[in-house]
């Protein structure tokens, strides 16, 4: 399968779960898959299940929280990889498992810095590559 031949995409933690799944799936369409996660050792060893059934993959270690390094690692990818077309915004926590009421501030805060800021530090960062690229997904 090659719907993916000669794209890049970027996966956002990809090393478990869901986001391992898509990074497979994307590598069984011809994709350079990016592998991102905080969790290094899983990262890596998803990178290594793509590349040992003939996948094209990398492994980078980003807090999507954190805006400047989102930019960076984004910018290595494309660097890698020669461009970003796809973008898997897939960083997401529940957060505390307890009642509302008990949900500190914090806790609160920290919820909507991945599943909102996250989200918006990675589309940001990816959009000026995948315009370069024409090829938006």
């Amino acid at each position: 399968m090659t719907r993916l031949k000669d794209r890049t995409c970027i996966v956002t933690v990809g090393a478990n779960g869901i986001g391992k799944a898509t990074c497979i799936r994307l590598a069984e369409e011809s994709a350079k898959v990016a592998v991102t996660d905080l969790d290094d050792d899983a990262g890596a060893a998803a990178r290594d299940a793509i590349v040992r059934n003939h996948g094209t993959a990398e492994y980078w270690h980003p807090d999507v929280t954190n805006e400047e390094e989102v930019t960076r690692v984004f910018s290595a990818v494309a660097g890698t990889f020669g461009q970003i077309d796809v973008l898997v915004n897939n960083a997401g926590i529940s957060g505390a498992d307890k009642p509302t009421h008990e949900v500190s501030s914090e806790e609160w805060r920290q919820v909507m810095d991945v599943i909102v800021n996250g989200v918006f530090y990675c589309t940001k960062a990816a959009i000026p590559h995948m315009r370069k690229a024409r090829s938006a997904r």
